[in-house]
């Protein structure tokens, strides 16, 4: 059941045609995680979320100082939908719960994640949704899955496809932008991509790469946009910040690094 297609409806179906796309990622590293991404599915079809498409699962490393060491588990959903974005958000975190989710730590070990990566062209920063997710843009274990169901996808917001926003992390070394922020951080910052990512990162100025990720270190206090353009860069925002921002930093780099495989 496992395999790319393998849940597979037809989406010009007369049930489906009128519902909103969805896409999902679904994944943890607590327990039996097959089981659970298998009883996730079950309850979003109970709730009339249909699935649409689904990705292998596929193994990637832990994210995050609080992620523990055990290896995740990943998978992308496409599904369809009626519900409004805030709607289907809910039924989401509604599900984890029943799943066990607990969320007591930022970046920390589960039982069950499942967030909504992207939902038709809506374009949405709200402090409790944003859609994008921001984490599409930058996260191997999440854009591996998904381009398995959906590489030709467009991100609306910065207009690349799936499949090119993968390619841009397979290239190494990976060229960033340390916006913003103290000239503590980015001291702090480079010191890190230093000692932790020679070779995979390397830090640059606007002339010196065509297409760099940018990493932008703002106060969570000021006013931003996450509706960029078609054509605007690929930026990371680090605005919610629990501790140290090279721990926020560092769990940005690993996600972007990470080299998924197959779990099947």
């Amino acid at each position: 059941m496992n395999n790319p297609g393998s849940w597979t409806a037809d989406r010009n179906s007369a049930d489906l045609s009128t519902m909103a796309d969805g896409w999902l990622g679904i994944g943890g590293n607590l327990g039996d995680v097959r089981k659970s991404i298998e009883e996730a599915c079950r309850l979003l079809e109970s709730q009339e979320i249909r699935i649409v498409g689904r990705s292998r699962m596929w193994l990637t490393q832990p994210v995050g100082t609080a992620a523990g060491e055990e290896p995740f588990l990943n998978a992308a959903l496409h599904v369809a939908t009626d519900r409004s974005p805030h709607d289907l958000l809910h039924t989401l975190h509604r599900a984890e719960e029943r799943l066990g989710r607990i969320r007591d730590r930022h970046w920390g070990s589960r039982k069950i994640d499942i967030d909504l990566l992207l939902y038709d062209d809506v374009l949405r920063d709200h402090p409790e949704l944003r859609i994008p997710h921001p984490g599409v843009v930058y996260r191997r274990f999440v854009l591996d899955p998904l381009n398995e169901i959906a590489a030709d996808l467009k991100h609306p917001g910065c207009g690349r496809t799936i499949a090119e926003l993968l390619a841009r992390l397979k290239v190494r070394p990976i060229p960033v932008i340390l916006a913003d922020g103290t000239d503590d951080d980015r001291e702090q910052i480079s010191a890190l991509i230093a000692e932790h990512f020679s070779g995979s990162i390397c830090t640059s100025s606007p002339h010196e790469s065509a297409d760099p990720t940018v990493i932008r270190i703002e106060d969570p206090m000021t006013e931003n946009t996450v509706t960029q353009p078609p054509g605007s860069e690929i930026s990371v925002r680090i605005d919610q910040i629990d501790g140290p921002v090279t721990d926020a930093v560092f769990a940005v780099l690993t996600a972007m690094t990470d080299e998924p495989r197959p779990a099947d």
